[in-house]
């Protein structure tokens, strides 16, 4: 006899909708997981690059000021107020190559063995100069409070003197003029534009009573000369010394005259020489 089994229900298939929402669910999770690693790695990257180029900045910017600094190197000051003579060697016997400016400020390339002579290239010019003769911070400026006064003409200059010095008109010259010093008749300034040649001008400052007492070449603002002590002798003394400046520029010779060191004013003209332009 035959067991007699109830009548059952058709099985009805089980939609796998629990595990569909599951794989959606991990899929969203390594997406998300993903961008996260992405936007991070960004992140880093992002941080490195700009610290990199932060200290490339940095990097330059300190080598700009080694840089500055290597250009910058030793200077002096002259504080000759008659200039300082640049010469061929560290030696006074050596030639004179160029007149350094009163208050000009030099490189030095080199030193001599007790570093007495520095080396320096001013002008385009190379040559040796006296230690002694120089100051490492600039001398101050005593032209501040002068009187200026220019000149029109052919060669037109201008310069600063002290007002309480008197100023008048050469009449040999149209572009001439003088500048006196109250204090003493002889402190005479003049400026001359002449139309003769440099060796007649200079020739012409040897004469009865007068003789060079030396001579050395000499730069005016980077016009090129020579400056030329005179002495004037009485009964084989002399009685008084001046410098006489001459240049030439542009077919014209420039004389420049005025006491020399040593005689009243000699100071102020030697400062004043600094303060002429053409």
């Amino acid at each position: 006899m035959q067991d007699i089994l109830a009548p059952q229900a058709p099985q009805q298939k089980i939609k796998p909708i629990a595990k569909k929402k599951s794989r959606l669910l991990y899929i969203s999770l390594g997406l998300l997981i993903l961008f996260l690693v992405v936007f991070g790695t960004y992140i880093v990257t992002k941080s490195f690059l700009v610290r990199d180029d932060s200290s490339e900045k940095k990097s330059d910017s300190n080598n700009v000021v080694t840089e500055e600094e290597k250009e910058d190197g030793e200077f002096v000051y002259v504080s000759s107020k008659s200039g300082l003579n640049l010469r061929a060697d560290s030696s006074t016997q050596s030639d004179i190559v160029w007149t350094l400016p009163y208050r000009a400020k030099v490189k030095v390339e080199n030193k001599n063995n007790d570093s007495s002579w520095y080396k320096t290239t001013y002008e385009n010019i190379s040559g040796w100069f006296k230690k002694e003769f120089t100051e490492i911070d600039e001398p101050q400026d005593n032209t501040a409070d002068w009187g200026s006064v220019s000149k029109k003409g052919e060669l037109p200059f201008s310069l600063k003197y002290p007002d309480d010095w008197k100023v008048k008109t050469i009449e040999t010259e149209q572009n001439s003029f003088s500048i006196v010093s109250p204090a003493d008749s002889r402190s005479l300034v003049t400026i001359e534009i002449l139309t003769v040649a440099e060796d007649q001008v200079a020739s012409a400052l040897v004469g009865e009573g007068k003789n060079i007492g030396g001579q050395t070449l000499f730069s005016l603002n980077g016009n090129k000369g020579k400056k030329y002590v005179i002495q004037t002798v009485v009964n084989n003394k002399v009685v008084y010394t001046e410098d006489v400046i001459i240049i030439e520029k542009n077919g014209k010779v420039i004389k420049v005259t005025g006491p020399a060191d040593g005689e009243t004013s000699g100071d102020v003209f030697n400062e004043l020489v600094w303060k002429i332009t053409f």
